[in-house]
């Protein structure tokens, strides 16, 4: 559902209002009929000052309540994803989960969290913050980089810096 233009903005357009509901109201018709559904709303609509209209858009076509995460929400959930499968469940892991408005960042393990952070940067904010050309050129990935390490050493490496060397410890 996001656009380029939602991050910045923060009101989701009357396009993409109609736009969520329609494909909430489409998903909902396909033949595999699931025993339960539940509609999770993430960055965009967390962000947006009309996220109720979403909301309820959605709910009229639907009937269903659509559940805004909270970023801790979004990164637990992240996480009960990846450790989900038995063959990683039980290792301690870094996930990196880079959506349009916002990047969860979460370690643990088995159900267990021990560090968790959602950023405001994602992919559809990195587009509005540094637009490449059309064609983009080296010189567009090289500003875009240089958002993203300055982000990363500002909002991320200082917290997640010590999680990371006590794991690295642990594993020596």
């Amino acid at each position: 559902m996001g656009n380029k233009n939602m991050a910045v903005k923060h009101r989701e357009r009357r396009t993409a209002v109609n736009s969520g509901r329609t494909m909430v109201s489409h998903s909902m018709a396909i033949e595999l009929r699931p025993a339960s559904l539940r509609i999770l709303a993430t960055s965009a609509t967390r962000e947006a000052t009309n996220a109720q209209e979403l909301v309820q858009a959605i709910f009229n076509a639907t009937g269903l309540t659509v559940e805004i995460l909270s970023g801790d929400q979004e990164a637990n959930y992240v996480l009960q994803g990846v450790t989900n499968d038995p063959a990683i469940g039980v290792r301690l892991v870094l996930v990196v989960d880079v959506g349009g408005g916002s990047t969860e960042w979460v370690v643990g393990n088995g159900g267990l969290t021990q560090f968790r952070q959602s950023t405001k940067l994602g992919t559809s904010r990195l587009l509005e913050m540094c637009p490449p050309g059309d064609p983009p050129t080296r010189g567009d990935l090289a500003r875009c980089r240089r958002i993203v390490a300055n982000f990363l050493r500002r909002e991320v490496c200082s917290r997640l810096g010590p999680v990371l060397a006590s794991f690295c410890r642990r594993r020596a």
